[in-house]
């Protein structure tokens, strides 16, 4: 008896069946879904254009998020102290200086001088609590090094403390002593000539306090 050929395409057909059913559900536990689930993707924008919309948008909110970069010049930034006569020659003395264009209020003081010991903190204060930015502070504090003598020998300072103002490597204006309140009123006056683009050479000159407690150079 001859074996039934209508038996095998059956047989063939179900084990096909059996096998795309554990496909498809590998496929579910994978995570895949058909076709039709993705319809709402396709007609949506692409996954780049999706990335280059929000890097776009990343760099807009960055740019904004920086600060805003200007050629004004700023003081200010507190006491700034130098020991050095080559260092006070390029930050002050010289017309070429870093921080041309502002005006500067020194303070010449020596470290063993008491008048200068107990103006520096006064001082700083002012540095520190400046409203104006077109100043900047100085401390010159001299010591026995050559270097700071030369300073002080360079300006023919013989008593200190002595606070001058200086802008574009020319001293302007200066007082010997420890007197807070004239200080400010010369910083206020030369500040503001400058701000309003006065000629600074016809700004009447500080006139110095009578009193004044001050230390003499050569004194140890």
């Amino acid at each position: 008896m001859k074996p039934s050929t209508s038996a095998l395409p059956s047989s063939f057909i179900a084990a096909a069946v059996v096998l795309l059913l554990l496909q498809l559900e590998a496929f579910a536990v994978q995570g895949f879904r058909p076709l039709s689930a993705f319809a709402p993707l396709l007609s949506s924008p692409s996954l780049l254009e999706r990335r280059a919309h929000r890097s776009s948008s990343l760099r807009a909110t960055a740019a904004l998020a920086e600060p805003q970069t200007t050629m004004e010049l700023q003081g200010g930034g507190g006491l700034r102290e130098v020991d050095d006569f080559y260092e006070f020659q390029d930050k002050v003395m010289s017309d070429t200086k870093k921080n041309s264009g502002l005006v500067q209020c020194v303070c010449h003081s020596m470290a063993w001088s008491k008048p200068c010991h107990y103006f520096k903190p006064k001082f700083k204060d002012m540095a520190e609590q400046s409203q104006y930015d077109n100043v900047e502070w100085y401390w010159v504090e001299g010591t026995d090094s050559a270097s700071t003598r030369r300073i002080l020998t360079t300006l023919g300072i013989t008593s200190v403390p002595v606070v001058q103002i200086w802008k574009d490597g020319q001293m302007l204006d200066g007082v010997l002593g420890k007197v807070p309140q004239v200080v400010e009123q010369m910083v206020q006056r030369w500040a503001e000539a400058d701000s309003n683009g006065e000629d600074l050479t016809e700004v009447p000159k500080t006139e110095q306090p009578r009193l004044v407690e001050k230390t003499n150079v050569g004194e140890a």
